[in-house]
């Protein structure tokens, strides 16, 4: 199934197929999404606390999708399930309202339906990342790897990893924020080459991702 996705004020109507929501806990900005490991995470120490997230299955129309959301969403969706005691067959209008981080989501119930009575959906293929453990594997390594390389930078700089990759990608990074992994290591290696440069000796070496990897 693909993701269920929003233009700013688009409404969807949509019944959920899930039993239960998939919890999750994922980083943001590099490659995307990527899933927390736990306490031994590297990516907590270099982006911080995760987002609590949370994944169902849906239909809308003909067709199923996956809807993931935060945990604020999720709450008010457990509101109005707990209200209308259901979830699975939960019928519900959805509107997404501003964008960026000022993007907030109404929803509206329009009634319960009983899932085992629904002609199956069109799409039936599984949505890599939640549903995919393979996928959601390899995205782990990809992100630990991404994770141990910028530390190792930064702490060669002698700066914070979390406050360096902010700023880049607030001043540069913005663009490259979903791009691959070794497109991102090897910008955010060019603007620690060009804010160290100034600070940098003609003896000491130059950071370069060739030299990490």
């Amino acid at each position: 199934m693909s993701w269920l996705k929003w233009t700013p004020n688009e409404t969807h109507d949509i019944t959920i197929l899930s039993s239960d929501p998939v919890e999750s806990f994922v980083h943001w900005g590099i490659s995307g999404s990527q899933p927390c490991s736990g306490a031994l995470c590297q990516l907590c120490a270099t982006l911080g606390r995760p987002k609590h997230r949370w994944a169902v299955e849906v239909r809308k129309g003909e067709e199923g999708f996956t809807w993931d959301m935060s945990n604020s969403v999720y709450t008010n969706l457990c509101a109005i399930s707990n209200k209308l005691r259901a979830f699975a067959g939960l019928q519900i209008s959805i509107t997404r309202n501003g964008s960026g981080l000022n993007t907030t989501y109404t929803l509206i119930p329009t009634g319960t339906v009983d899932v085992a009575t629904l002609p199956p959906v069109t799409n039936t293929q599984a949505t890599p990342g939640h549903f995919g453990a393979n996928v959601e594997a390899e995205q782990l390594r990809v992100a630990q790897a991404m994770a141990e390389t910028i530390k190792h930078l930064c702490a060669g700089a002698g700066i914070d990893p979390k406050s360096a990759y902010a700023t880049w990608l607030t001043e540069d990074g913005e663009p490259f924020s979903t791009a691959s992994a070794d497109i991102q290591l090897e910008c955010f290696c060019k603007y620690l080459e060009e804010t160290l440069a100034p600070k940098r000796t003609d003896e000491a070496p130059a950071l370069t991702a060739e030299s990490l990897l």
